[in-house]
């Protein structure tokens, strides 16, 4: 089951935590939470069908045993890749397929992945330029970003012969994310700024962060978030940021800016490198990293973050995206370049906030 924490309900135990210790097959976890009658613990980097527990509580005579226990595995690697194979922009369309785009030359190969993790090559990048990102238009098919001042479409009913421009900006892109209206939000390397391209296609620069590196961009319900690296900081301006806009308007236009996470106020995530971010369902923010715990959660709503599945994933996460279920896919950086399908536990049950 893809929970963060486990609790195990008793009695007898100590209210003085370091008095209490808890073994999942002889791996002593990490206790979080407990009173006299319940002790929660970190999930441990430990699986299988039989794990037993053990409970000691100082002074106690006897040791508490349960079990045997079957504890699931919450990642698993996905697609049979080898660690040369570079990977990049991830995409999962609405039944489930995965397309990675390799950054490896000079095949450029995209790969799908079927959800039976099936993997075969989807066909050779013609444009043999390295995609930055790449996610699923309004119509179901790829839009994909190359650094460009053009933006590409891929109909992928009909293979990469169909790769073709889509729309032409004024600056070279390559992030994007569309909202409820069909507006497409995108944006590049440092002062590209913002621009938005409405339905006809027509674009214009929207005048926010033209001094500053937008190094993320995903729009979740009515807002654009944006992580941020200010050219100029400040007290009231972060130098590393996530922040976010209203939308407006059908016409893409953008509020003014709030900030939802000062990097520096993430504790021991303060000095790694965040790469990616997306959402869960019910607005929870996963957030990519270089930390040697690749992916930080956070709740926008109550301010809490914690470490996903510590001491368990391997590092770092170079992308993150979710599928359309219980499942969040992970690119494994290098030098073990892999991706990696996490399971997260259905919404009702799923447990990040600590």
């Amino acid at each position: 089951m893809g929970i963060n924490y486990i609790t195990i309900d008793g009695e007898n135990f100590s209210e003085d935590r370091d008095n209490n210790k808890v073994y999942i097959d002889g791996y002593q976890a990490e206790i979080v939470n407990h009173s006299a009658t319940s002790i929660t613990i970190r999930r441990p980097n430990r699986s299988g069908d039989s794990t037993s527990v053990k409970v000691t509580v100082f002074g106690a005579i006897e040791i508490a045993e349960y079990g045997p226990y079957k504890i699931d595995p919450v990642f698993s690697a996905y697609g049979k890749f080898l660690s040369s194979v570079e990977l990049g922009a991830t995409v999962v369309d609405h039944n489930e397929n995965i397309f990675i785009f390799e950054n490896n030359t000079p095949t450029r190969y995209i790969y799908k992945i079927t959800p039976d993790g099936e993997r075969t090559i989807f066909g050779s990048n013609p444009i043999i330029s390295m995609v930055y990102d790449a996610i699923v238009g309004p119509n179901g098919n790829l839009i994909i970003f190359m650094r460009q001042r053009e933006i590409y479409h891929l109909d992928l009913a009909h293979g990469v012969d169909t790769i073709a421009v889509w729309a032409t900006v004024t600056r070279r892109v390559s992030l994007g994310d569309f909202d409820s209206f069909g507006n497409l939000y995108t944006t590049g390397a440092r002062r590209t700024d913002l621009t938005v391209v409405n339905q006809d296609l027509s674009s214009r620069l929207l005048g926010l962060y033209a001094n500053d590196e937008i190094l993320w961009l995903r729009v979740y319900e009515n807002f654009v978030y944006v992580l941020v690296e200010i050219g100029t900081s400040d007290e009231a301006n972060p130098k590393l940021a996530i922040w976010r806009h209203v939308i407006l308007d059908a016409d893409g236009n953008l509020g003014d800016r709030e900030l939802v996470l000062d990097w520096s106020k993430t504790g021991e995530f303060a000095e790694s490198e965040p790469k990616t971010f997306t959402f869960s369902d019910d607005g929870k923010i996963y957030i990519g990293t270089n930390h040697v715990h690749p992916i930080m959660y956070f709740d926008p709503n109550n301010g809490k973050m914690d470490i996903v599945y510590k001491g368990i994933l391997p590092s770092s996460a170079e992308n993150l995206v979710w599928g359309n279920g219980n499942y969040l896919y992970m690119i494994l950086g290098r030098p073990n370049w892999n991706l990696l399908r996490l399971d997260m536990g259905s919404p009702e049950n799923r447990d990040f906030g600590g």
